[in-house]
């Protein structure tokens, strides 16, 4: 199972807004890139561009061996002062370990798009069939300020290492902030 993330409330969090139960929802839009800031959470979800799970889901699919991308774009919200985690949501076709990479590039209105650029490379992360695995993706974000304009690319490159053997699908970008 992934990882799970705590609200500074105490619910348990792992795809959304959690309910009066604890229960996580999902926020993501289906249809287009979308950005919602509820409190302290934002959901950025994916174009409908690849494998539909279940009737519930598309995301973008990173092919086995296809040194494939799914890629994110947001502003930073202006109440933004720190960055508690970030995580890619990806749903796998088979269990091993997936061989990954992201990138990101960012910066503010009036700034270069490159200001900051930072970089995740040759990460193996242990997957397992048809579960949410939530990646950790916050160690290329570590230069946020409100109002960033944020470029975040997610990569499943062809490599030995990975032992996925199957499509995995990418399905959003979530964070939490102070």
């Amino acid at each position: 199972m992934g990882k799970q993330y705590t609200r500074e409330v105490g619910v348990p969090v792992s795809l959304g807004v959690a309910n009066a139960e604890g229960t996580a929802k999902d926020r993501a839009r289906r249809d287009h890139i979308h950005q919602r800031s509820i409190g302290q959470i934002l959901v950025y979800g994916l174009p409908d561009d690849g494998t539909v799970l279940g009737s519930y889901f598309r995301g973008t699919d990173l092919a086995d061996c296809g040194d494939t991308n799914a890629f994110f774009k947001f502003r930073v919200p202006s109440d933004f002062t720190t960055l508690l985690f970030a995580v890619v949501v990806v749903v796998p076709g088979g269990s091993g370990n997936m061989r990954c990479n992201w990138h990101s590039t960012y910066g503010g209105c009036g700034q270069v798009y490159t200001t900051h650029q930072q970089s995740q490379g040759n990460h193996l992360e242990a997957v397992t069939l048809n579960e949410y695995e939530c990646i950790d993706v916050s160690n290329v974000l570590t230069l946020l300020a409100a109002g960033d304009i944020v470029g975040l690319r997610f990569n499943r490159d062809c490599n030995i290492d990975d032992t996925v053997d199957a499509l995995v699908t990418a399905l959003m970008f979530y964070a939490e902030y102070r």
